[in-house]
This record gives structure tokens, sequence and C-alpha cells, in this order.
């Protein structure tokens, strides 16, 4: 390999990877009534933080390509089955603690497939995952104060929409186990 292509090859693959991300400027203008807008709210839906800006100002998004970093998640609190999965999994999570949180599933090149939303207590709980293709899937479940990851396959065909139910949870006591309440 010459000098140049040694050269070449290493700043084609930065260059490359710079090229996924892009960032978004975002200017306001008013419509109807007025045409001045003198702040704006902005509430970021992942991280949970709000902004005002002025109206004046321009908004700088930056885009996140690919899957959030683990580096804050606690696996032990997690467990996917059956995995891999054909038509649907089951997912258990024991929040560390109760609060809102937001559930998503990213597929194997970072792209969210589907998010919801939902307050979460402090216990174990079982959700239903269904719709998924064939494919490697990334959960990430954030709360306020914690962050849970999970991976998962899917070697079903299903073309569905993608959704996830809370399985009803029973807390059982020993007088219903000896009942035969299982």
């Amino acid at each position: 390999m010459t000098f140049t292509k040694k050269i070449l090859v290493p700043i084609t693959i930065f260059y490359a990877m710079q090229a996924n991300a892009q960032d978004y400027l975002i200017s306001f203008t008013g419509n109807g009534a007025s045409n001045m807008v003198n702040t704006v709210l902005v509430d970021n839906l992942t991280s949970g933080t709000t902004l005002t800006i002025n109206g004046d100002e321009i908004l700088r998004l930056t885009a996140a390509v690919g899957i959030p970093s683990s580096e804050s998640s606690q696996p032990s609190l997690i467990k996917i089955y059956p995995n891999p999965a054909k038509d649907y999994s089951l997912m258990e999570i024991f929040p560390p603690s109760e609060g809102e949180t937001t559930i998503t599933i990213y597929d194997i090149i970072g792209k969210p497939i589907f998010q919801t939303r939902k307050y979460l207590e402090k216990y174990l709980l079982e959700f239903r995952m269904t719709g998924m293709g064939n494919g490697c899937y990334l959960i990430d479940i954030t709360g306020i104060r914690y962050r849970l990851s999970g991976k998962f396959l899917c070697t079903g065909q299903s073309g569905g929409k993608t959704s996830i139910e809370e399985v009803d949870n029973i807390i059982q006591t020993g007088d219903e186990r000896s009942q035969g309440f299982c």
C-alpha cells in the first residue's frame, strides 16, 4: 500500500462516520394575528429536560445516531424470554424506583421502532412484546434515576404493529398458594 492510500483510508472512514450525524437548525416565525415570537418552550422527550429560548434565537438540534450508551444500565434488573423469540417475547423488569418511564425498542442499526411512556411502580412487572420482524433488537428503559437495557432476537416474520402490553401481575400470598392458586 502506498503512503497516499495509507492516509486516505483512515480519513475516508473518519468522514463516513461523521456523515451519519447531522445537526438541525430551527428558527421560529409567527403566523396569523402576529408574526412575532417572544419565547419558545422546548421539551427534550429523550432526556426529559425543558428549555426556554428567545423567539429570535436559532435552536440547534444535534442528531443522536445509534443506540444509547448502556454505561449506567443495570442489566440484572431485566429479563427477556424466550430469546430468541418467534411471535412474542416476555420482558420482566424490576424498576429501582417508581416514576415516569420511557420504554424504547431499537432495531439493529439503532433506529427507534417503538416508544411508550408509562408510570411504573417499584415491583416486578411483566410486559409482552409483539409485532417485531426477523432481527436483533435492543430495549432501553429509562426512568428518572435509572436506565435498564437488554437485547433480544426475533426469528418471526411478523410485519404487524409493534406493541408492548403490560401483563397482569398477581401478587401471591402464602395462603393463596396453599389453596392451589398459582
